[in-house]
């Protein structure tokens, strides 16, 4: 099944997310690390009074997104059924950090561009009725059980890796020497 040329563009955009926010998670620890150890170059003064636990919070509810955006990603280049879901949580979840920063008196409204971006996009008819089909054609499963013979059901073909009914119905099983049996109710008359 052909992904749509816009998944594609999303998957890009949640790995380019997911590699950015790893950079600036990976800079902000390394800085941290290194403030801490008193290891940084003198030209650059860092100040460790201003870093707070909800500077650490925010550095790991990016991390979180980070890798979250960068495993959505590779699963919608890979056409992946719950593909759809994750980037949608992922971007739920990025919207929600953003708007805590706004209430925290940051404004990252460009931040915030992206996630609404996606999660539009994902919820075109178009996105979400390939998804609903590559679900719903990934979780049929052929039926493997052994075939059992039904008398009122006709014979059964095998033909390749299918059992195919037919409609004539099946020779009656009975041996030579042996009548049908009838029931009493059907000799009254």
């Amino acid at each position: 099944m052909k992904r749509p040329r816009g998944v594609t563009i999303i998957s890009c955009l949640l790995l380019l997310q997911g590699l950015v926010l790893s950079a600036v998670v990976a800079v902000f620890a390394a800085t941290i690390i290194l403030a801490l150890r008193r290891q940084l170059p003198p030209d650059l003064v860092i100040s460790l009074e201003g870093i707070t636990p909800l500077s650490w919070a925010s550095a790991s509810a990016n991390a979180v997104v980070a890798m979250l955006s960068l495993v959505g990603g590779v699963a919608l280049l890979l056409v992946r059924p719950w593909a759809w879901t994750l980037a949608l949580l992922v971007q739920g979840y990025s919207l929600a950090v953003d708007l805590w920063g706004v209430l925290q008196g940051r404004t990252p409204y460009l931040e915030m561009l992206v996630p609404i971006v996606i999660i539009f996009y994902l919820n075109t008819r178009s996105v979400t009725r390939f998804f609903e089909t590559l679900r719903h054609h990934t979780s049929v499963r052929p039926h493997t059980a052994p075939p059992t013979p039904n008398a009122s059901a006709g014979t059964l073909v095998t033909a390749g890796s299918a059992v195919v009914p037919t409609l004539t119905p099946a020779p009656a099983r009975t041996q030579p020497d042996q009548q049908p049996v009838r029931h009493e109710s059907a000799q009254r008359t």
